[in-house]
């Protein structure tokens, strides 16, 4: 069996800080909070969190997206999750974009902005 990836070792570490895991099935309870197929976390575990869901996780859970993807600075950004103050459409939205790669979220940042430029007339 290969080793689990770096990135995947210190969301599981940060997840145990906060107590989030059930310790007997961790891989199965982080897919369950984080509302992923437990097929996403072993593509996490072998091939590395992604940057898109570092940065979901920084937003859901506040999990440092610098300390997950390159194991500097502090576990936990000092503020309190931005989801706190999220409606459940805006959490279900990022947890959409977080799924999406780089050339999709471009796509939809230029439609986006194009439809508040419009509106905005």
């Amino acid at each position: 069996m290969c080793e689990r990836h770096q990135t995947a070792n210190r969301l599981y570490k940060a997840a145990r800080a906060r107590s989030l895991l059930d310790p007997a099935k961790e891989q199965s309870s982080l897919a369950r909070l984080l509302n992923v197929a437990p097929q996403n976390i072993h593509n996490w575990e072998v091939r590395g969190v992604s940057k898109q869901a570092a940065l979901m996780l920084q937003l859901e859970f506040g999990f440092s997206a610098t300390w997950i993807l390159y194991g500097k600075g502090p576990m936990f950004i000092a503020s309190a999750p931005a989801t706190a103050t999220m409606s459940e459409t805006e959490r279900e939205l990022l947890n959409l974009f977080a799924q999406l790669g780089e050339d999709e979220l471009s796509y939809l940042y230029a439609k986006a902005k194009r439809l508040l430029i419009t509106s905005s007339r």
